[in-house]
């Protein structure tokens, strides 16, 4: 019996971008990187990468929940993984939400990465204030309090 933790695995990474030197129609750019993901999973390969961003011109996916969860209904032993989910522009519920639901689409193969992000036109774009995510040392961000107040209900998180 072999120890399947030190096996090399192999993936692929998507950003869905769509360059205009290679400019297809979104429904076609997106069916094929669908379909490579499926012969990619054929082929032996072991997870799919997928990161988010927003606002920009050549396309690259904005929105990675419905991507993962269109993999996970094509394909059945790929591990789908988030490297990055940028979470300051997600409302933390609903973001937990679909994380739920992609995962129990996929059979628990998904993976979550997330970051703060980097980019500031993202941040000003969604009425973020981009030094709100550098904090003085020892103050954690919102985000990494005990709770968060959401209309009168509170969310408190199980690893307490």
């Amino acid at each position: 019996m072999s120890d399947d933790r030190h096996r090399l695995r192999f993936g692929l990474w998507y950003d869905f971008r769509n360059p205009p030197q290679w400019r297809r129609s979104p429904d076609r750019l997106y069916r094929e990187i669908l379909d490579q993901i499926v012969w990619g999973e054929n082929n032996g390969f072991d997870n799919v990468w997928l990161s988010e961003h927003h606002f920009i011109e050549d396309g690259y996916l904005p929105s990675l929940l419905p991507a993962a969860a269109a993999i996970a209904a094509r394909t059945k032993r790929i591990r789908i993984a988030s490297g990055v989910l940028l979470m300051p522009f997600h409302n933390p519920v609903r973001l937990a939400e679909d994380i739920a639901v992609v995962d129990v689409i996929s059979g628990g193969r998904l993976e979550v990465g997330v970051g703060a992000g980097y980019k500031r036109e993202e941040f000003e774009s969604f009425g973020i204030p981009f030094d709100a995510w550098t904090l003085p040392p020892g103050l954690p961000p919102r985000w990494a309090q005990p709770h968060l107040e959401l209309f009168a209900s509170k969310v408190i998180p199980a690893f307490r």
